[in-house]
């Protein structure tokens, strides 16, 4: 079997738009895969989409400074959590296996949108230039690899999705499946999660794509 692998930023703005297009990419390939693993747990699965009007109204009241369009606010309400539905434009009947316990996430709305509020450098931005967003996600990408070159040696968590993520698709080796996953355990780094899969040999072949090349 082959996992192909998504590198994500969870609070990507635009990562609906490039999660999207990777597995479009994945299905004119004509790649058909059984499952997709997803970083959640499955009370998150409802909690995020039903949480979206929320976030939605936070943003417009804390973002209003920067005259967005509704366009703009439509993507902010998309991005949160997207990457738990995004694949059913693709794939719409596979499994979803989720590898992610309760106890190591405990996420609010104000605290996801504060991972915006934190790393907006946007205050010359010009309202008429209308690629708001555009420049919000280039942002949040420089500002993770930032951070990711001075915490690509903590591998506690990687070995811990590692193992998550080997037992889940223990029933499935004969079958191609998706992993979406943070873009920090899927750099090339000792004992990172990408190599951690490569090492135990469980899967046919690892194909990895970092979605910030994406679009």
């Amino acid at each position: 079997m082959t996992l192909y692998v998504a590198g994500v930023m969870h609070c990507d703005p635009l990562g609906r738009k490039r999660l999207r297009k990777w597995l479009k990419h994945l299905k004119k390939k004509d790649i058909k895969p059984s499952y997709v693993l997803l970083e959640y747990n499955e009370k998150d699965h409802f909690a995020f989409p039903n949480a979206r009007k929320k976030f939605r109204s936070l943003c417009e009241k804390k973002l209003a400074k920067y005259g967005l369009s509704d366009d703009d606010f439509n993507i902010l309400e998309e991005s949160l959590g997207y990457e738990l539905d995004s694949h059913l434009d693709s794939f719409d009947n596979i499994d979803i296996l989720y590898y992610e316990e309760l106890k190591f996430r405990d996420v609010t709305i104000k605290g996801i949108y504060d991972n915006y509020s934190k790393m907006i450098f946007l205050e010359n931005y010009d309202k008429n230039s209308g690629n708001f967003i555009d420049i919000l996600s280039k942002e949040l990408w420089k500002d993770l690899n930032e951070k990711l070159e001075f915490s690509k040696y903590e591998t506690k968590r990687d070995q811990y999705l590692f193992e998550q993520i080997k037992d889940k698709t223990r029933s499935f080796l004969n079958n191609d499946g998706l992993l979406i996953v943070g873009v920090n355990h899927t750099r090339d780094y000792p004992n990172k999660l990408v190599n951690l899969l490569k090492e135990s040999k469980i899967y046919k072949k690892i194909d990895i794509t970092d979605l910030e090349d994406i679009l």
